[in-house]
């Protein structure tokens, strides 16, 4: 039976995994570069991405703060000041 409902579907949340590799591979960073501790402008962006991208698609703060060994705050705080460096 065809799908009758006028919304197209959701597709499943990509692995919060998979996300951190395609950014690390856009941004031409060693694997396990967004994880690290590290402060450095670039990574930090890269990071700050990641956070953006699993708002997106509804992964949650704690999660997202789970994968990058960071709090939530750190993580909201992240968020933030991406989306304003969107904005400017």
């Amino acid at each position: 039976m065809a799908n009758s409902s006028p919304l197209p579907r959701r597709r499943a949340n990509p692995d919060p995994d998979q996300i951190i590799k395609v950014l690390e591979k856009s941004y031409g960073l060693p694997e396990g570069t967004i994880k690290s501790k590290t402060r450095i402008a670039h990574i930090a962006e890269a990071r700050m991405v990641f956070y953006l991208i699993a708002k997106e698609f509804d992964i949650s703060t704690s999660e997202v703060a789970h994968y990058v060994n960071r709090t939530r705050k750190a993580v909201f705080s992240g968020v933030k000041s991406i989306e304003k460096k969107i904005r400017n």
